[in-house]
């Protein structure tokens, strides 16, 4: 009977694994944020070490922290574009170099923010705020990015052990570009926190000022291209799945379970479309990429259950199909915290206005 179980939950993985990770590969098509092109001199190359150098004699002259802020994204990158190279050839060793140097280059990247003073005028203050938003947008492309580059090494050709200790390394450059992501956060309240002072006008009208200049800017418009490109790839890759479904030879028990996570899937997608009809993009990205962690993750316990049930393990397969339904619980907790969070600043935002009204 516990054999009985685990072939019907593998069947409804092996189906549903594909899912996000397609419908997120896809979704990241832009110029901004796909990672295609080539990788230049490799980590393999005798000539890397020139190139790197180059880079920061290139760096070296330019004295502008706006403008050396995006020459360390545009070289970040490129580590990107090394480690893709370097994994499709499977030289791990090499692609370390790839990591190391992207890190470095984010980390720059964080010390330039930094850097950039807010001044004490009105104006200046303003213009600092506008290049801060500037970058935050390329940042944020960046972040996706390093999402492409996860899809890309799960649809490879790499072992379940191999991918997921590459997984670990991405996932490490991912959380640097947080880092960023959250001094840009800080950097932008002191932005606020100056304006305030020096115009005496409420934190609400400030942030009303800051969110006015993230449209001029187009980092709204930034955002809500990608959330509605990737609600839509999505969509389609739902549609592909129940047509999968229809023509499986499954038995009712299975196809009952698979509709099932279908429709969990759906249920969250939908979270996330009512989030980009309220024009909160950042939140609908969330959900969205909490659903496609689940399809990634999913997608390496498929690959290291085939693996297993190919030696005979079946202890190990039990075990990793228990995983695989944890993890499935964890992404909708994680959806579920994302959306509380949400309501709790739409909760706010409103008492703040009416306390506005009121003074």
């Amino acid at each position: 009977m516990k054999m009985k179980t685990i072939g019907i939950a593998l069947i409804a993985l092996m189906v549903l694994s594909a899912f996000p990770v397609i419908a997120e590969t896809q979704a990241i098509s832009s110029d901004e944020t796909e990672l295609a092109g080539d990788a230049g001199v490799t980590p393999d190359s005798a000539l890397y070490g020139l190139d790197r150098a180059m880079e920061s004699i290139d760096r070296a002259l330019t004295f502008d922290k706006e403008r050396k802020a995006e020459k360390g994204l545009l070289h970040a990158k490129e580590r990107l574009l090394e480690v893709k190279a370097m994994i499709a050839e499977k030289k791990f060793d090499k692609a370390e170099k790839a990591y190391a140097y992207h890190n470095e280059e984010m980390e720059r990247v964080k010390e330039r923010i930094a850097e950039m003073q807010e001044d004490t005028k009105e104006e200046k203050i303003k213009e600092t705020a506008k290049k801060v938003i500037n970058l935050q947008e390329k940042v944020e492309s960046h972040e996706m990015r390093i999402e492409a580059l996860k899809n890309i090494i799960a649809e490879g050709n790499l072992s379940a052990e191999e991918e997921g200790k590459v997984q670990e390394k991405i996932q490490k450059l991912q959380e640097k570009n947080k880092e960023v992501l959250e001094n840009i956060k800080e950097k932008k309240e002191k932005i606020e926190t100056k304006l305030r002072a020096q115009t005496e006008k409420s934190e609400e009208k400030i942030k009303e000022e800051m969110k006015q200049m993230e449209d001029n800017e187009g980092l709204t418009d930034s955002r809500k291209e990608l959330a509605e490109r990737w609600v839509k790839k999505t969509e389609d890759s739902l549609s592909k799945l129940r047509n999968k479904l229809n023509e499986a030879n499954f038995d009712e028990a299975n196809r009952e379970i698979v509709k099932s996570q279908i429709t969990e899937v759906e249920s969250k997608l939908q979270e996330a479309r009512n989030r980009i009809a309220n024009e909160q993009y950042s939140e609908a990205l969330e959900i969205l990429k909490e659903i496609n962690n689940y399809g990634r993750s999913t997608s390496l316990i498929v690959k290291e259950i085939k693996e297993a049930r190919e030696e005979n393990k079946t202890e190990e397969v039990k075990k990793l199909v228990e995983e695989a339904e944890s993890n499935k619980e964890k992404a909708l907790e994680k959806v579920e915290e994302q959306e509380s969070k949400t309501e709790s600043q739409e909760k706010q935002s409103e008492e703040a206005e009416e306390k506005g009204k009121n003074n």
